[in-house]
């Protein structure tokens, strides 16, 4: 293990406690694709646990509840990798504990795919190991969200996680600036404008769904919260070609 990831995972337990790196507790079990088996039955427990505790709330929330989980940490990873530790993570390799329906805490381990680079090819590198898990993820469940709606439900992950990250980083960048190029490397066409809330913070393209669950309500950054707002921009898949235009 290099020191570079060392200090990835030190920065990620700070700025989330659930971000622990390390082995898990004995017996847990974990989603890796280099576990495909194991792991289609994992993210299938994964889905009964919140379809068993939350009947109510139907079919398209399990799916987007499972989802989040599948890909919150990779996201938080990618982007501390970059803008805390100066790497890109080696993501192929990351193996993610599951328990009582929550994925937290990771294992990760080989060297950084791209370390001390320029952001921009940092950038670049993070986003195509963050999209190659996010698709072989897709490809271990049949029930994942289609490639589109995918593709807004990361740019949404990913606009949230740096507008959170932001203000602890060397420098204090504006969130909004970087949002741009992670999402062209991720090969989602930015739009021309982030929806904002009246206090300026970023709306989400996709609802959660959480409001359907008895104890839920709207989210804070749901679209469904700023109805009042201009019209939510939605994001556009690039073409795989241009996408590596985009980061070459």
């Amino acid at each position: 293990m290099t020191h570079a990831l060392t200090r990835l995972f030190t920065l990620a337990q700070q700025h989330i406690a659930l971000l622990k790196e390390g082995e898990g507790a004995p017996g847990m079990q974990s989603v890796s694709l280099v576990s495909p088996e194991p792991s289609r039955a994992v993210i299938a427990a994964l889905y009964r646990h919140w379809e068993e505790h939350y009947p109510e709330a139907g079919a398209a929330y399990w799916q987007l509840r499972t989802w989040g989980m599948l890909t919150w940490q990779p996201v938080y990873l990618a982007l501390i990798g970059v803008h805390g530790a100066q790497l890109a993570a080696p993501l192929g390799a990351l193996e993610q504990h599951a328990s009582q329906g929550w994925l937290s805490g990771y294992r990760l381990t080989g060297s950084p795919r791209l370390e001390g680079a320029e952001t921009a090819a940092l950038i670049a590198a993070a986003a195509n190991e963050l999209s190659t898990l996010c698709d072989g993820l897709a490809a271990l469940w049949p029930e994942a969200p289609r490639e589109r709606m995918r593709g807004e439900l990361l740019a949404d992950t990913v606009c949230v996680a740096l507008e959170f990250v932001a203000p602890t980083l060397p420098g204090r960048p504006d969130w909004r600036e970087l949002a741009a190029p992670w999402l062209t490397a991720l090969g989602l066409a930015p739009p021309n404008k982030l929806a904002l809330s009246k206090e300026g913070h970023y709306v989400r393209r996709r609802c959660c769904l959480h409001y359907r669950r008895s104890d839920g309500a709207l989210c804070g950054n749901c679209p469904k919260s700023h109805n009042s707002a201009p019209p939510v921009p939605k994001i556009r898949l690039l073409p795989r070609s241009d996408r590596r235009q985009a980061t070459s």
